[in-house]
């Protein structure tokens, strides 16, 4: 069996991949920065010692790093911090992968591109709009000094039972106490879950695949439709959600609209994509009453 370290386990990507890689020919092993989980390592990746540390003693065949800085407004008013964990904290892992000969899965982001188009395919220009972006731009840019590697971009993610944090969780928190809720209408992804983000990585790992490969849903819509049908799916009161523009959000980065082809992907591993709603629905066999 390999041996796989998922850096960032008991985030929503890091949560859902401890959960779906196959434990018949994985050996998995989590880390923790902030919410410690028994079982797991306590690891920051900005920590080169640790990193080092960690590494020589698992020795892991497979590393996926789903840890980051991932508040975008965050990165745009703390860069030195956005820069410590998810530049410098990827090379730590990028030169750890590279002593200990480690396969390294990186995840990044739709957040790369500018938006100046719809659909983005692996090869187009990265031209990324805020901070965030530039830190995932540069983490590939490490990555790819590795000669075995996996970059997994992703648009937006979204689940249930998995974590506290994603947009969505807080929006249906938000509905039920009967709070209203904000969201723009002008921008645009293609929506995939956590859990179908960790089966597809599965996928790519059991086939040896290396490079880059989009991973999204199969539906291009606005936040505030995506919400509303999220609503709607709950028996929620989705006039609680007002539609607005993304500048009466008063963010601080700016955000590109825009979705990852996902043909590559689906092509190699004979795979489809989901809609909005056939997630939802997949979801709800998963865990029951969301």
């Amino acid at each position: 069996m390999k041996k796989v370290l998922v850096i960032g386990a008991t985030g929503l990507i890091g949560s859902a991949l401890i959960n779906k890689l196959d434990d018949s020919r994985f050996s998995v092993l989590g880390t923790y920065m902030t919410h410690k989980k028994k079982g797991y390592e306590h690891l920051s990746i900005s920590d080169r010692n640790s990193v080092f540390s960690l590494f020589d003693k698992i020795r892991p065949d497979i590393a996926i790093l789903t840890a980051a800085f991932s508040y975008v407004d965050g990165c745009e008013t703390n860069k030195e911090l956005a820069n410590r964990i998810n530049i410098k904290g990827t090379r730590n892992v990028v030169d750890a992968c590279g002593k200990y000969k480690t396969k390294l899965v990186f995840t990044s982001s739709y957040y790369v591109f500018d938006g100046s188009k719809r659909w983005y395919a692996e090869k187009d220009k990265q031209n990324p709009l805020n901070y965030y972006g530039i830190t995932k731009m540069k983490g590939e840019e490490l990555v790819k000094q590795l000669g075995y590697y996996l970059i997994v971009r992703l648009t937006n993610v979204f689940d249930f039972g998995l974590d506290e944090k994603n947009f969505v969780v807080r929006m249906v928190r938000s509905l039920r106490y009967g709070n209203e809720v904000k969201a723009p209408n002008d921008q645009y992804t293609n929506p995939i879950t956590a859990t179908n983000v960790a089966e597809l990585v599965n996928k790519l790992l059991l086939d040896n695949k290396v490079g880059i490969y989009h991973v999204g849903g199969s539906e291009y819509i606005n936040r505030y439709d995506f919400a509303v049908k999220v609503a709607k799916f709950l028996g929620l009161d989705y006039n609680l959600i007002n539609s607005v523009d993304t500048k009466d959000l008063f963010q601080k980065a700016k955000r590109p609209s825009c979705g990852l082809k996902t043909e590559k992907i689906q092509k190699e591993l004979n795979v489809k994509m989901l809609n909005v709603e056939g997630s939802l629905k997949l979801i709800k066999e998963r865990i029951g009453m969301i």
